[in-house]
């Protein structure tokens, strides 16, 4: 049974860690940078040096920006997840009230559409039968 999986909160736990992370790897990259500048050498072995240091750098502005952006994917998706969530437990919820309002039987004499058109069973929490269980019942009629 299919089902809308993922939670949230850890979604942006993880987006603050890989924040956490790049803020290190940042702090590391700028003190690493600062200490390169301010070393007292001369000649060759300072070019290569600083060269050295340049190209560390650019590599770690690249991992911080990738982290960012994870966080920021992360967020987007735990957002997504929360929302389509919601949806599904307001779906849910307004399913369950017209089967309460409609047993399976009660449309019986008047033609109407009851529960009984669902079969027998309803669908778990955050599943996505939900839709399907919607769109059945508004097929036959039912509005909710």
């Amino acid at each position: 049974m299919a089902k809308l999986n993922g939670d949230p909160v850890a979604l942006r736990h993880q987006a603050a860690l890989a924040a956490d992370v790049a803020s290190a790897v940042d702090h590391a990259r700028s003190s690493m940078t600062h200490q390169a500048r301010v070393t007292r050498w001369q000649g060759r072995q300072h070019e290569r040096m600083l060269a050295e240091v340049a190209g560390i750098d650019a590599e770690l502005r690249e991992s911080v920006d990738r982290l960012l952006d994870a966080r920021n994917r992360l967020n987007n998706h735990a957002n997504w997840v929360a929302e389509q969530q919601q949806a599904l437990l307001q779906l849910e919820r307004r399913v369950r009230d017209w089967v309460a309002r409609h047993p399976p039987g009660s449309g019986a004499a008047t033609g109407a559409p009851d529960a009984s058109i669902l079969g027998p069973g309803l669908p778990s929490r955050l599943s996505l039968r939900w839709r399907d269980c919607a769109t059945l019942l508004r097929r036959h009629g039912a509005s909710f």
